[in-house]
């Protein structure tokens, strides 16, 4: 079953990277050295190192393992190992997080992981697969394509690169709002308060302002994907702020969703 799995998984990625063949060359180079004495990787990986993703600079790189069958046999001169299902991730220093979903064959030569000493470290291995990305955020934010990766851990040093296409395919993002005037504990109307607009400050991905008549009391806007703070303000017709301090908002707008980041009732 696992074995079904796999393969059929691999058939939908090869389709993928047809498709996206004419999009952005996605080139990556990981190197790492996991020694016996650190045990694991951080936060469970199976491997780890760091990464240098060409356009995007330098990441940390996680390998997890998921899913195993026996192998296909697709080794060729050398032994197969097992074929296997992987997470990938790759995280820029400004925490840009972008996930891949791999499938591969782990291959080592002769019999070295099969019947290598129980007391054996970093025999080498030899892997080969292909990947499909499933989300992205900050920088990656939207990314959509797949492609091929090979690489070995051998010795405790690991070594691997990525190449395929990726498109940006939509980073826009819808975000609404809605808000009310309360005086004496009821709906009333922006005119009984002077309230001429509504303000939101919008820092983060982008860095913008953005003014809605009051009367509205409702608004969307489409921005790029990424993280937010929106400040908001009540400001009367001469443009001065009626709420005391600005209402903070933190949020992420999502690529192909419209996310809506509150109700507010400004009180009189």
């Amino acid at each position: 079953m696992k074995v079904k799995l796999l393969w059929a998984l691999l058939g939908l990625i090869s389709i993928s990277f047809c498709n996206v063949a004419s999009a952005a060359a996605f080139n990556v180079k990981v190197q790492g050295h996991v020694t016996r004495a650190q045990g694991t990787c951080p936060d469970g990986a199976g491997l780890c190192g760091t990464a240098h993703i060409d356009g995007f600079g330098d990441a940390q790189y996680r390998w997890y393992p998921i899913a195993s069958s026996d192998p296909s046999g697709s080794c060729g001169p050398l032994l197969g190992w097992f074929d296997y299902g992987a997470i990938v991730t790759f995280t820029l220093y400004d925490g840009s997080n972008l996930t891949l979903y791999e499938v591969g064959t782990q291959c080592t030569p002769g019999k070295s992981s099969p019947t290598g000493s129980p007391k054996s470290y970093g025999n080498p291995r030899f892997l080969d697969a292909v990947w499909q990305v499933v989300s992205g955020t900050g920088q990656f934010a939207g990314l959509i394509g797949s492609g091929t990766s090979s690489g070995s851990f051998a010795g405790a040093a690991i070594q691997f690169r990525y190449g395929g296409a990726v498109d940006e395919g939509s980073r826009l993002a819808g975000v609404s709002l809605d808000w009310d005037i309360i005086v004496n504990g009821a709906s009333a109307t922006c005119e009984e308060v002077g309230a001429g607009q509504l303000q939101v400050k919008l820092s983060g991905t982008l860095s913008t302002e953005l003014m809605f008549d009051c009367s509205q009391k409702s608004a969307e806007f489409v921005v790029d994907a990424g993280d937010y703070t929106a400040e908001i303000s009540l400001l009367d017709i001469a443009g001065g702020s009626l709420n005391a301090v600005p209402v903070v908002v933190h949020f992420q707008a999502v690529a192909g969703q419209t996310t809506n980041i509150g109700f507010f009732q400004f009180a009189f």
